[in-house]
């Protein structure tokens, strides 16, 4: 499943968007995490991404529930 598509279908299932919306707010999620051309990452698999884009992605995913707190810890 490509990311936009899994990170869509939370925005769908946690609020009331449609399906033009909850895509554009899933590229718009994958902006603000500083993903440079954010599109192309959105109609990209996973293992397509680099190891900071992955990164990057899965924040927007967890930002996409709209937590109340979210925690991030680092492995060493």
């Amino acid at each position: 499943m490509m990311v936009g598509d899994q990170m869509a279908e939370v925005l769908r299932l946690k609020s009331a968007a449609g399906h033009a919306q909850s895509a554009l707010t899933a590229i718009e999620l994958l902006a603000k995490t500083g993903i440079k051309q954010p599109e192309r990452c959105a109609q990209s698999y996973p293992h397509q991404l680099s190891g900071g884009q992955s990164q990057r992605a899965m924040i927007a995913m967890a930002l996409a529930g709209h937590p109340k707190l979210l925690l991030a810890t680092r492995t060493p």
